[in-house]
């Protein structure tokens, strides 16, 4: 990766100063704007701005994302992976026990992932590793951070984490306990009853010993169930049979929102056709089912383009 640099400035035509005030002003490129959140409040997007966006996705393909390292219990923002794997180790087990980092992309730093380039060789010097740091983080008041809305963000935060997920993985593994990560989101279960109890903590202990990235666990989720209560992994219900569910009540909305789908408007036929996109990764026979009674409406809903806002993520 010796020669990135050079190729960066032939790539996007950059003389020396110019490149040097690019990097300075690289955190600053973002465009910031909210979402709600499903469970209240809203979530801030700092989308980078499409030059910056368009240097990150070369230097992600040019150089990085061949040289990353992520563990196999990491889950999300991975090409042959989809919401289905996160859930599928647990399918059989009786007890679930989920987890939740708080803040995880802002707690994220540049340096966090300069010592990890630096550490894999990924990077040849301080100033590659510096470089990348300022391509690839915004600037707050806390430093530079990862953002939500970066390309960059999903990939790098999966490989900082690659010491966490190793310890996670072993401890569980040593007891019979299935663990996999999606992003912030941790999954614990067994069929052996008690023996989650002793996880939070566990995890507590690990987060403590770490030194790169410092992350917090969101005590008021941590949750604990069992088959004799609704067990949900990122959005899937686990039926009692072990299988992957969207869930009674979701499965009726979703039906009703078919059947009307010729009233609807067109942006929120392009919302449901993602969420049955979705849906088919864990429960094509719903999907399917939906065909056959309504096709008419179904094939509307599959027509339906996708546009894009100025500032919505590319």
């Amino acid at each position: 990766m010796s020669d990135i640099i050079q190729r960066i400035k032939r790539r996007f035509a950059f003389s020396d100063s110019e490149f040097n005030t690019y990097l300075n002003t690289a955190p600053f490129r973002y465009k910031n704007y909210t979402i709600p959140k499903r469970s209240g409040g809203v979530r801030l997007i700092s989308q980078p701005s499409k030059d910056l966006k368009s240097i990150q996705r070369f230097i992600l393909s040019e150089f990085l994302l061949p040289k990353l390292e992520i563990h196999e219990c990491a889950t999300a923002y991975r090409e042959e992976r989809n919401i289905a794997d996160n859930a599928r180790p647990h399918l059989q087990n009786q007890f679930l026990l989920k987890m939740d980092f708080k803040d995880f992309f802002p707690s994220i730093r540049a340096i966090d992932f300069s010592q990890y380039a630096l550490r894999r060789s990924i990077v040849e010097s301080e100033e590659e590793a510096t470089m990348l740091g300022k391509i690839f983080f915004k600037s707050t008041n806390n430093g530079l951070r990862l953002s939500i809305g970066s390309p960059g963000s999903p990939p790098i935060s999966n490989a900082v984490m690659i010491n966490f997920d190793k310890q996670i993985s072993s401890m569980c593994r040593d007891s019979g306990i299935a663990f996999t990560r999606y992003s912030d989101d941790l999954t614990f279960s067994s069929n052996s009853k008690g023996i989650l109890f002793g996880i939070p903590n566990q995890v507590q202990e690990v987060l403590e010993v770490i030194q790169r990235p410092k992350l917090m666990i969101n005590a008021e989720k941590t949750k604990f169930s069992s088959k004799k209560f609704n067990r949900h992994v990122t959005g899937i219900t686990i039926t009692n049979d072990g299988l992957m569910s969207l869930g009674r009540q979701t499965k009726r909305r979703v039906r009703s929102e078919v059947y009307n789908a010729p009233s609807m408007q067109p942006k929120e036929r392009q919302r449901l056709r993602g969420y049955l996109s979705y849906a088919k990764q864990f429960e094509p026979s719903f999907v399917i089912k939906l065909w056959e009674k309504y096709p008419a409406q179904m094939a509307l809903i599959k027509n339906s383009a996708f546009t894009k806002r100025n500032g919505d993520p590319q």
